[in-house]
């Protein structure tokens, strides 16, 4: 009777752990959402008001952002400083796309697009650009937002009603 009673809790235990693992990737996919869009304002900043090329800017923006986008950016410098001939937007997409799971990146597309105009368009153009993907990004973090809040609840309810099915199974 006592392992059926241990047993049971750690069925408990796992499913309420499971679902809590869920939410916490999904807030940490807000975050990093938040983060990228904190990235493209410093990015469109350093373009701006420092007039710094991207390569440079690039360094400078990685040294104010999260870790994990830090490591992404400082690989796409290396990637310009060997000079293979590769297209930036090109170097940017396979960066992301390499960090897709580190980033908590779901949908890596327009991450992608952020790479696509910059180093050749002029400042303007530049700017616009980033304000643009920001934007993209900011109505993608408040969609996962709403996601979060809607599914929170649910979430929960099912991982409980999972692991109480698994016990009534099992017992």
């Amino acid at each position: 009777m006592f392992l059926k009673l241990t047993g049971s809790v750690c069925v408990l235990v796992a499913c309420v752990g499971f679902v809590r693992e869920i939410l916490r990737t999904g807030n940490l996919h807000r975050k990093m959402l938040e983060s990228l869009i904190e990235m493209t304002e410093l990015l469109a900043a350093e373009i701006r008001y420092e007039r710094l090329p991207i390569q440079d800017a690039l360094l400078q923006v990685q040294k104010k952002v999260r870790p994990e986008i830090s490591i992404v950016l400082l690989h796409i410098v290396e990637q310009m400083k060997k000079g293979s001939g590769t297209e930036f937007v090109t170097i940017w997409e396979q960066a992301f796309r390499e960090a897709q799971k580190d980033l908590f990146l779901k949908s890596e597309d327009e991450v992608c697009r952020i790479g696509k105009h910059l180093g050749f368009l002029d400042q303007t153009q530049q700017e616009q650009h980033l304000k643009g993907c920001a934007k993209r990004l900011q109505r993608m973090q408040e969609q996962v937002q709403k996601e979060l809040e809607e599914k929170k609840r649910i979430y929960r309810y099912l991982g409980m009603a999972a692991g109480i099915f698994v016990i009534l199974v099992l017992v």
